[in-house]
Formats: structure tokens, C-alpha cells, sequence
């Protein structure tokens, strides 16, 4: 499979569906390997996982340790990688918003599997207010994600958005998080073209239109 498939759904459903898959995958091969990349704090993927990949854990047999915003520290997978072949799978859940630097994850992932699928929050949740009234998104995040022509489309969650979304109504009903199904490379786009500038008005204005496309359907 080339390109994205993109969905949006809830965590609950979207889990569901990603173990299901492997378990079918199984059936057939049961040497179908699986990675998980930044799933330590939240192991809702260990039944079906042959590694799993983050900072917060210790090298053994089953995980690794490093900081997948660095593009050095991969060495250690790619190594994996070497002795043992591509995983066939690989799953990150709930990561890529959390970093400073989840460039790195998608420029590496298709160089340890084969296919994989990403989840985020979706735009709807993240200039919401599911967490508190008095800031938009979850506190914790650095990043939202969208989709555009058929990309990924990585755009920075700015402080100015607080004021912008204020007031403002949006559906999350059945799309509270985007699914990327992703095989052999993992397309992506960053809002504006990765330059905020030249000026104010051209970056309001910008996220004017993301916002406004958020709300058309509310």
C-alpha cells in the first residue's frame, strides 16, 4: 500500500480495529512482528507486541530505550533491524502531539516496518475544550493533526489559537482522533509550508481559514 489512509473515529474503536487487524495477520503468519513506538506509559497494545519503543523504559529483550525525537538514538532499532528483518507492523498511538520533534518519528518509522498506522487527536478535540474551558486541546500538546491532498498536515498549536477558538462550537462526536494507515512512506505536509510569517496578519489569517474549515459542518 502507498500513500495514507485516513479515518477518523474514537480511541475505543480505533484500538479495537488495530488489534483486530493484527490478530487476523496472526492467523495467517504467525511470525508477524509488531513495534510499538512511544506506547510504554499507556500499554494498551502489549498483547500483540514483539517491542515496544520509548524514553521512559529500560533496554531488555522486549523494549528500547531511547528518545525518538533524536535521529541518532534510532541507531539502536536499526541495528534490531539489521540482525532481525523489518517488522511487519508498527503502531504510535497518541505520541507524535506529545513531542518536540515528531519529524524524526515519520522519517524513521518506514525504515523499521513495513506498514504501520499513527493516531492523534483530531483537530476537532484539539482546538476544543475536552479537557478544561480555560484552554483549548490537552494541556500536554505541542502539535495538531489534520490531513491535506491526501498528507498528514502537521500544524503548531500557538498560544494564539486560545484567543481564536474562544466562544467558538465544535462536533467531536465520532471523530474525536484521526487514524493514519500508512505503508512504505508516510506523506506529510506542514501548515504554511513550515515558515509562520511574514508577518501577524498572514499567520491569523492562515489559521483563520483551518479554524473556519473546522467549524463548516457544525
Amino acid at each position: 500500500m502507498n500513500g495514507l489512509q485516513i479515518s477518523y473515529g474514537s480511541t475505543t474503536t480505533n484500538r479495537a480495529a488495530i488489534l483486530n487487524y493484527i490478530i487476523k495477520q496472526r492467523a495467517v503468519d504467525p511470525g508477524y512482528r509488531v513495534i510499538d513506538i512511544g506506547g510504554a506509559a499507556d500499554s494498551w497494545s502489549s498483547p500483540v507486541t514483539n517491542t515496544t519503543v520509548d524514553i521512559n523504559v529500560a533496554d531488555t529483550e522486549k523494549t528500547v530505550s531511547i528518545d525518538i525525537c533524536v535521529d541518532e538514538q534510532w541507531g539502536k532499532l536499526f541495528n534490531k533491524i539489521t540482525e532481525q528483518g523489518l517488522y511487519d507492523f508498527a503502531i504510535c498511538t497518541h505520541t507524535l502531539e506529545d513531542i518536540y520533534n515528531p519529524i524524526t518519528v515519520l522519517k524513521n518509522l518506514p525504515r523499521i516496518a513495513r506498514a504501520g498506522v499513527i493516531t492523534t487527536p483530531s483537530i476537532y478535540a484539539e482546538i476544543g475544550t475536552p479537557e478544561n474551558t480555560n484552554w483549548i486541546g490537552y494541556i500536554h500538546h505541542r502539535w495538531i493533526f489534520d490531513h491535506l491532498d491526501g498528507a498528514m498536515y502537521i500544524i503548531p498549536k500557538l498560544p494564539v489559537l486560545q484567543w481564536m477558538c474562544k466562544g467558538r462550537k465544535f462536533d467531536t462526536a465520532g471523530r474525536e482522533e484521526i487514524m493514519y494507515v500508512w505503508g512504505e512512506s508516510i506523506p506529510y505536509k506542514m501548515f504554511m509550508n513550515n515558515y509562520l510569517g511574514p508577518n501577524g496578519p498572514t499567520v491569523l489569517h492562515a489559521y483563520n481559514q483551518l479554524i473556519n474549515g473546522a467549524t463548516a459542518d457544525v
